[in-house]
C-alpha cells in the first residue's frame, strides 16, 4: 500500500481497479513536402475526418448530459473550421514546404502561445490552462487522422474501473461508460477545465495533479479514490476498504441531504440571516449559479469578456453580456467587478509596458486609469445594464482613496453624459475590492466614501504574508489563517459595520469549511463562491451559532499565534457542531 496525493477535482469517493491510458505515439517525421496542393488535401481530409467525429460526440454529450457540455465540442468544431486557424497551417505547408503534421503542431502550439501571452492573474492562468488543454485536444485528434493512428476508445472498458491518465480531455470523458467507469486519476489537468466540469456533472470522483501517478500504478492494481481530500491509495488493506466503503455511503447521505437548502435562505442556527452568492465568469458559471440558488451574484469576473479575443470588447457586446447577467438573476443583485488584468504580457488593443514584478505594477484598477477609453466604455456598458436590475460595480485592485475618488469620478461624468443623451439607466452602487493591505488598513475612511465592498482574500492574503500562492517555493508561508490575517479581516468588517455597511468576501475563504465559522463570527454579511459548494457552506452556515462563532474569533484574535493555532481550534469548534 502506499499513497499518492494530488487536488480534488470532482468530490466522491470510488474503489476499483486501475484502468491506464495508454497514449498512442503520435510523433511524426519533419519531412518536407514536393506536392504541396496533395498535402493541403491530406490536412483538409483530417480536419473533415475529426470535425466528424466530434459532431457524434457532441451529439452524444448533448443527450447524455446536456446543450451546455455538449457546447465543449461545438468550439472544438468551430475551432478546426476557423479559416485562420486552417490557412495558417496552409500557408506554412505552402511556404516552408513542411508536412501537415508540423504544420500543424506549429499552427497549435502559436494559438497556446497567444493565449498564454494573455495572462497575467490567477484566475486567467485557469482559463488559460482551460483553453491550452483544448487546443491540446484537436491537435491530438487531428493527428491521430494524419498517422492513421487510433485514439483510446474508453466507451470500450467493460468492467468497474478508475481511470488514470497523464492528462484528461473533454473527448476522453465524453467517450467514458458511467456503468463502469467510477473515477478518474490525472498527473496533470485543472479544476475549471472542460473535463473537470463533465466530471462533476456525471458525479464522478476526480482527482487532479497526481503527481507520480503514471509511474506509481499499475493496470489493475486497486485504487481507493477519495475525492473529498485529494488523497489516492494504491493497493489499500481491507480495512481501509471496509472504511471507505462506509466513508462513501456517508457522502452519499450527505449529498441527498444538501437538496434540503435549495431554495432557501441562508441563516445562522441562531437566526441571522446571511446571503450566499456565486463567483462567475461565463455563461456557464451563470446557468450553475443558478442552479445551485445563488442569492445573486457577488462577482462577476469581467476578464472573460476581454480574454484571448482579437479586439477589445465594444460597448455593445459588452452590454449584452452584462445585461443577460442581470436579466437572468431576475431581480437578485449583480456585483461587477471592472476589468482586472496585470500587465506582464499585452492584450489585444491595449499598449502596456512589460515590467519585472507584474503583480505589484500596473493591475486592476490601475490598467482602467491609465487606458481611459477602455474604462469609459465598460462603465457606459455596465450603466445601461443596470435598468435590468440591481447592481453593484467594484474596483480590483485599490489601494489607495485618491484611486477610488479617480474611478468614481469618471463613473459620474459618463453617467451624466448618458443621461443627457436620454439613456435609460438604474441605480447603481459603487464600490471596491480590498485586496491589499493599505486598502484593508485604510477600511474606516473607505466605508464613509463608498457604497459597497468586497474583501479579495486571494490577493489580499498574498499581499499580507508576501507569498504567491501559486510558487510552491512559499507555499508553506500563504496561510490563510494566520493570526495576522484574520486580524486585518475583522478590522476591515468593524470599520464598514460602523458606517452601516455590509460586507461580502469572495475569495477562496468563503467557502473553506475551516474558515467559514471565523468569517460568520466577524459578522461577515455575504459569501460569494463557485456554485458548487454554496449548497454545502448554506449547511454548514445553517449549524454555526453566530454568537458562539464570535467567541471563537475573539479568542483567535487575541491568543493565537500561529495558524496551526486557529487550526486546532477550529476543528474543536466543527467537531462539535
Amino acid at each position: 500500500m502506499h499513497k499518492i496525493e494530488g487536488i480534488s477535482a470532482s468530490e466522491g469517493i470510488s474503489i476499483a481497479r486501475a484502468y491506464k491510458i495508454i497514449e498512442p505515439d503520435l510523433s511524426f517525421p519533419e519531412v518536407t513536402v514536393k506536392n504541396k496542393e496533395a498535402e493541403i488535401n491530406r490536412l483538409h481530409d483530417a480536419l473533415r475526418a475529426s470535425i466528424n467525429e466530434l459532431s457524434a460526440i457532441k451529439k452524444s454529450v448533448v443527450d447524455d448530459l446536456g446543450n451546455k457540455e455538449g457546447m465543449v465540442f461545438e468550439s472544438h468544431i468551430q475551432m478546426l473550421s476557423d479559416p485562420d486557424f486552417i490557412s495558417s497551417i496552409e500557408q506554412l505547408i505552402l511556404d516552408k514546404g513542411v508536412c501537415a503534421e508540423k504544420a500543424l503542431d506549429v499552427t497549435s502550439n502559436n494559438f497556446i502561445h497567444l493565449f498564454k501571452s494573455n495572462v497575467t492573474n490567477v484566475w486567467m492562468r485557469a482559463q488559460i490552462r482551460e483553453r491550452t488543454s483544448d487546443v491540446i485536444d484537436i491537435k491530438r485528434r487531428v493527428l491521430s487522422h494524419l498517422l492513421n493512428v487510433k485514439l483510446p476508445d474508453l466507451s470500450l472498458v467493460d468492467r468497474p474501473v478508475i481511470i488514470v491518465a497523464k492528462d484528461i480531455t473533454p473527448s476522453d470523458i465524453a467517450q467514458l461508460n458511467g456503468k463502469y467507469v467510477k473515477g478518474i486519476i490525472a498527473e496533470f489537468g485543472a479544476q475549471t477545465s472542460h473535463s473537470t466540469i463533465m466530471a462533476r456533472t456525471l458525479k464522478l470522483p476526480m482527482i487532479l495533479r497526481a503527481k507520480g501517478a503514471i509511474n506509481g500504478i499499475r493496470n489493475d492494481d486497486q485504487l481507493i479514490v477519495d475525492g473529498l481530500s485529494g488523497m489516492i491509495i494504491v493497493n489499500p488493506t481491507q480495512l481501509q476498504i471496509i472504511e471507505y466503503h462506509k466513508k462513501s455511503r456517508a457522502f452519499h447521505i450527505e449529498m441527498k441531504k444538501l437538496v434540503n437548502f435549495k431554495e432557501k435562505l441562508t441563516t445562522t442556527q441562531d437566526g441571522r440571516q446571511l446571503s450566499i452568492e456565486a463567483n462567475i465568469g461565463n455563461d456557464n458559471d451563470l446557468v450553475a449559479a443558478t442552479n445551485s440558488s445563488a442569492e445573486g451574484i457577488g462577482l462577476y469576473r469581467t476578464e472573460f469578456l476581454f480574454l484571448g479575443k482579437q479586439h477589445l470588447p465594444t460597448e455593445d457586446e459588452q452590454f449584452e453580456s452584462y445585461r443577460k447577467a442581470v436579466f437572468r438573476m431576475n431581480g437578485r443583485p449583480t456585483v461587477f467587478r471592472t476589468l482586472d488584468i496585470g500587465n506582464d504580457k499585452q492584450l489585444n488593443g491595449i499598449e502596456l509596458p512589460d515590467e519585472e514584478n507584474p503583480a505589484l505594477g500596473i493591475r486592476g484598477i490601475r490598467v482602467s486609469l491609465s487606458a481611459d477609453q477602455l474604462f469609459r466604455t465598460q462603465l457606459r456598458a455596465l450603466i445601461r445594464a443596470s435598468s435590468y436590475g440591481e447592481i453593484s460595480i467594484i474596483f480590483p485592485m485599490i489601494s489607495t482613496i485618491h484611486e477610488y475618488r479617480r474611478a468614481r469620478k469618471i463613473y459620474d461624468e459618463e453617467r451624466a453624459a448618458m443621461k443627457r443623451d436620454g439613456q435609460n439607466m438604474g441605480s447603481v452602487n459603487l464600490g471596491v475590492m480590498i485586496e491589499v493591505p493599505s486598502a484593508a488598513l485604510l477600511a474606516d475612511e473607505f466605508a464613509k466614501e463608498v457604497d459597497v465592498v468586497s474583501i479579495g482574500t486571494n490577493d489580499l492574503v498574498q499581499y499580507i504574508m508576501a507569498a504567491d500562492r501559486m510558487d510552491s517555493r512559499v507555499a508553506d508561508l500563504y496561510q490563510q489563517l494566520n493570526p495576522a490575517v484574520l486580524r486585518i479581516l475583522k478590522y476591515v468588517v468593524d470599520a464598514f459595520h460602523v458606517e452601516g455597511k455590509s460586507v461580502s468576501i469572495c475569495g477562496e475563504m468563503a467557502s473553506s469549511r475551516l474558515a467559514v465559522p471565523l468569517l460568520v463570527g466577524m459578522g461577515v454579511d455575504c459569501f460569494s463562491m463557485n456554485s458548487d459548494s454554496i449548497l454545502k457552506i448554506r449547511k454548514l452556515i445553517s449549524q454555526i451559532d453566530s454568537k458562539y462563532a464570535k467567541k471563537i474569533v475573539n479568542d483567535v484574535i487575541t491568543n493565537a499565534a500561529t495558524s496551526d493555532e486557529v487550526v486546532q481550534k477550529l476543528n474543536d469548534f466543527l467537531d462539535k457542531i
